[in-house]
């Protein structure tokens, strides 16, 4: 998906069809595939992880980034619900488990879906851009 932008919510259901070995995101990229920040489901392990980002600015790259194991379901069916706010990345797993992420220098504008092993299928996805609403102050 192009042009998402940089402060936005986006939910989709992803089904892995048969046993695979990986799905997942990549997010905030700027070629779909090679930069910004992945987010990995393994369903044989029970992991979500996300990868290091590539635009980390001032601090460089890392080796790897946050991770949760013990993970049930992620075999099948699962809806994730993203938000993208500044340098945050955070992405609720099916209703149950949360996994953030911090990168520097969001600069990619793209989303993409991946599957390793096998066939994913993809259905609901909303991409919408976060709203900010200004409160006003109470009258001195």
């Amino acid at each position: 998906f192009d042009n998402v932008p940089n402060n936005a919510r986006i939910t989709l259901h992803l089904a892995p069809q048969g046993a695979v070995g990986a799905y997942g995101l990549s997010l905030r990229t700027t070629d779909g595939e090679n930069d910004g920040t992945m987010l990995r489901l393994t369903p044989r392990a029970g992991t979500a992880s996300y990868s290091a980002s590539t635009h980390s600015g001032s601090g460089g790259t890392t080796t790897a980034g946050p991770a949760i194991d013990g993970l049930r379901g992620i075999d099948r069916a699962v809806r994730l619900d993203i938000v993208c706010r500044h340098d945050i990345v955070d992405v609720e797993i099916d209703g149950r488990h949360t996994l953030a992420n911090r990168f520097w220098d969001p600069r990619g504008n793209r989303f993409g879906v991946w599957v390793e092993d096998g066939a994913l299928l993809v259905t609901d996805v909303v991409i919408r851009p976060l709203v900010t609403v200004a409160v006003p102050r109470p009258s001195p």
